[in-house]
Order: C-alpha cells, then sequence, then structure tokens
C-alpha cells in the first residue's frame, strides 16, 4: 500500500525483500526499475495520489464550512478558491470589475442571486475611508487635499482593519485571476464557482 500511494522510499527495506522473494521464483520486480509495466504503474500511482489529494482538499473545505469557519480571511493563491467564506463572497462580487462580470451572467457569483446584491460597494468604501486620490499641479508637485473624509453607516459590517486589508487583497487577487482566465488561450476557469469546475461565460 505504501508503494501505491507514493511513499515507497519509507519502507523501501521491505520492498526489496518483497521482490527479492518473488524475483527467486520467477516472479517480476512490481513497480521496479526492471518491471515491465513501470509506466503503467506510474501512471496508477499518479491516479490515485490526485485522488486522494483531491478528495482530502474537498473533505477539509466542507468540514471548514459545517464547523462555522466564516470568517474574513485572504484569498491569494488559486487552492483558495475552493472554500471562499460565504462572509466575503457578496463584497467580492460589489467590487467594480466583478461586479461587471457578474451582472452579464459571466460568473456564478457562487449563486448570489444578482437581485439581492447591494447596490453600494460597501467594503470598497471602508476600505477607501481616509484615502485621496494624488493630484498634480502645473509644477508637477503633489498637491495635497485640504482635509480626508471618513464615512460610516449604522448598517455597515463590523470589519476590523486587518479584515478590510484581506477583503481588498481577495478582491484584487479573483479580479487578476479573472483577466487571466479570460485572456486568449486561458482555461476559463471561474472564480466563484471554482470547487465544481465552473467556467467563465454566458449562463443563461
Amino acid at each position: 500500500m505504501s508503494t501505491i500511494l507514493g511513499s515507497s522510499s519509507n519502507n523501501q527495506g521491505i520492498i526489496d525483500k518483497v521482490n527479492s522473494a518473488w524475483n527467486s521464483t520467477g516472479g517480476v520486480i512490481f513497480g521496479g526499475a526492471i518491471d515491465p509495466f513501470k509506466q503503467r504503474f506510474q501512471r496508477f500511482t499518479d491516479v490515485v495520489t490526485n485522488v486522494i489529494k483531491g478528495t482530502t482538499d474537498r473533505i477539509k473545505n466542507t468540514y471548514d464550512y459545517i464547523m462555522g469557519n466564516n470568517k474574513v480571511t485572504l484569498i491569494d493563491v488559486e487552492e483558495k478558491l475552493n472554500a471562499v467564506p460565504a462572509i466575503m463572497q457578496p463584497h467580492i462580487l460589489t467590487y467594480a470589475p466583478i461586479r461587471e462580470h457578474f451582472l452579464a451572467d459571466k460568473i456564478y457569483g457562487w449563486g448570489i442571486d444578482p437581485l439581492c446584491l447591494p447596490s453600494e460597494d460597501v467594503v470598497g468604501r471602508l476600505i477607501n475611508n481616509g484615502t485621496v486620490e494624488e493630484t498634480m499641479n502645473a509644477d508637477g508637485e503633489m498637491v495635497l487635499p485640504d482635509a480626508m473624509e471618513w464615512e460610516w453607516k449604522c448598517s455597515d459590517p463590523d470589519f476590523k482593519i486587518e479584515e478590510l486589508d484581506d477583503l481588498e487583497a481577495t478582491r484584487l487577487f479573483v479580479d487578476k485571476f479573472l483577466e487571466k482566465q479570460m485572456q486568449e488561450g486561458g482555461d476559463m476557469n471561474d472564480p466563484t464557482d471554482y470547487a465544481d469546475g465552473g467556467k467563465i461565460g454566458e449562463l443563461k
């Protein structure tokens, strides 16, 4: 079993003894360098290993969801698209470039009804609170604003600064992932339906 599951290096002594016993009676060395079925064995090993890894990832993601790990977390690598916390999903979809694809039925949007999507990008406003755009005068010097503004509403979600940072980075990552997938020759993988192998395109 250790050979099948790709961990034969840890038990090579045992494998050597088994192969030696079989070889002395005219058998073949299973999975060894002179095994005539070596390529088939390697393909079998790859398939079993990949299936086990994929299944393990799906089980872990399901466990996290069931156990209530529905909290803001940084999504910055493709593998994390398998389990985007529900609390983050509408705030990703309200990001203007992603909203555009969602309302055009290009992406699944985690099954969220477009009519239920908030019209305002609330998280975008919270992220941009107290920030200003750089402006230059005729001499090329930066012009500082007279004041900076912050805006909060009683209905705003109570996110910490660190959570807003993670949401901002996640939104940018998903946007860039979409751009890459939609380029010529891209795989067209839908980041909002990634676990089920969804593709970007006309959904209706």
